[in-house]
């Protein structure tokens, strides 16, 4: 197009012309789960490029930096604290979601471009407090959050909404399931239920 726009493609979104899509930088503390003892880490990611406008909350944060650059912005998609003790782990802050296959991270992905149901049908972000226990082979994880891709309620319904899921491994570890779901508000009078189901194979 005349004016080098993709349209619906998002992230890369720029037609005949380079652009730089990430610089990531992330500070990070991974927690033992299997110790006995009390353990605390957590993360913070810092990203500046043209897919950071992408992956920014809708309501706070970000969008209070005041950043008025049409492609180049910058974006906090995590900063959490993690505690864990006994395979037990508490995430607080704001962390990508359990739903989906793909990651707003360039490297963890298969392709370059992203598919439209992580681009329109899934969150990316939340900001609340997400459990996760390992019990052998399964990974169960719940907990509740501001919204999907929020930091700030601005709507002043104050509702806390719901994250989950259980993952499953074959003894081989070639084979993963996963199932995950949230059912949140997405302003006044309006609630959505989303569920992803990914299995991979090696």
């Amino acid at each position: 197009p005349a004016d080098r726009y993709n349209g619906t493609v998002t992230f890369n979104d720029r037609d005949a012309e380079y652009q730089v899509n990430q610089v990531w930088l992330y500070l990070e503390r991974k927690v033992d789960e299997c110790s006995s003892c009390w353990d605390v880490g957590g993360r913070i990611d810092f990203v500046y490029g043209t897919d950071a406008r992408f992956i920014q909350a809708r309501d706070g944060l970000e969008s209070d930096w005041g950043q008025t650059a049409p492609f180049y912005q910058v974006a906090l998609p995590q900063a959490y604290v993690d505690v864990s003790r006994d395979g037990w782990t508490v995430r607080a802050g704001r962390f990508f979601t359990v739903l989906g296959c793909e990651s707003p991270m360039a490297p963890d992905n298969f392709f370059y471009s992203h598919s439209y149901a992580m681009q329109y049908g899934e969150p990316l972000t939340h900001f609340g407090v997400l459990g996760m226990r390992q019990m052998g082979r399964a990974m169960f994880t719940a907990g509740i959050h501001r919204g999907n891709d929020q930091f700030d309620d601005t709507d002043g319904l104050d509702a806390l909404n719901f994250i989950g899921g259980l993952s499953m491994t074959s003894c081989d570890e070639r084979m993963t399931g996963a199932f995950a779901f949230t059912a949140t508000e997405e302003g006044p009078n309006t609630t959505s239920y989303i569920h992803s189901m990914v299995a991979t194979m090696q």
